[in-house]
């Protein structure tokens, strides 16, 4: 043994020391592998879990929030589209009312036109029949004077 010791220049506590170094040395790389790099991984893994956490949970919100921002679209369409089939049913109730008041107006004035064309049938014959009477009074008004500066 002494003879290893001579060739790498080593002594009797040097011999005895490397191997309490080297149990020194695995005993505190142990203690500070668990005191401060254990936990520090231990943080390192809990942030990313967080960060991965929120990651996943902004995923979720924002698929939501689209989610919701579809529906919201939907629900304006739909809402546009019973509001134009209100606006066309209203405007073809419009339609039909004023047809139908064209209707009434057309034969209203179809009837007073009949009435007035009566009317004035009538008035024409009347006229006709008092002009027949008057033209017969001034025949007989002429002849019988025609007759007096005859016989006169």
């Amino acid at each position: 043994m002494n003879e290893i010791l001579k060739m790498f220049d080593l002594t009797l506590i040097d011999a005895i020391m490397i191997p309490i170094g080297s149990l020194m040395f695995l005993v505190f790389w142990r203690t500070f592998g668990m005191g401060v790099v254990k936990p520090f991984a231990d943080l390192v893994a809990e942030r990313e879990q967080a960060t991965l956490g929120a990651e996943d949970r902004s995923s979720a919100v924002r698929a939501e929030a689209s989610d919701l921002r579809e529906n919201f679209e939907k629900q304006v369409t739909n809402a546009r589209i019973e509001h134009l089939k209100l606006k066309f049913e209203a405007v073809a109730k419009s339609k039909a009312a004023a047809a139908q008041l064209v209707a009434q107006a057309e034969s209203t004035a179809e009837k007073t036109l009949e009435q007035a064309h009566v009317q004035a049938e009538t008035k024409l014959k009347e006229l006709r029949t008092q002009a027949m009477r008057e033209s017969d009074g001034l025949a007989q008004a002429f002849a019988d004077k025609a007759r007096g500066s005859l016989l006169a």
